[in-house]
């Protein structure tokens, strides 16, 4: 059975929420520890909000999670903001 591993971890839950839909709809099979820790207070996620993969789909979900976060810092460089 593969054990489960972290490869983010947010400060809110929109952003954490994100990842992970992202993830599920690429067919990675995901889960978020401590959602509810930062819904009410943000500041008050203590640790964060982790995203949570299988071990047999880390490096899948890393190279996703990197090319989108590669894009968007991309995006905020052009004038589209």
């Amino acid at each position: 059975m593969d054990k489960l591993v972290t490869v983010g971890t947010y400060s809110d839950y929109f952003s954490a929420n994100t990842m992970l839909q992202v993830l599920q709809e690429s067919g990675i099979q995901a889960r978020l520890l401590n959602e509810n820790s930062g819904t009410m207070l943000p500041s008050m996620a203590v640790g964060g909000i982790k995203l949570q993969v299988l071990q047999s789909d880390e490096a899948k979900a890393r190279e996703l999670i990197t090319r989108l976060e590669a894009e968007a810092d991309e995006a905020r460089d052009t004038d589209a903001f």
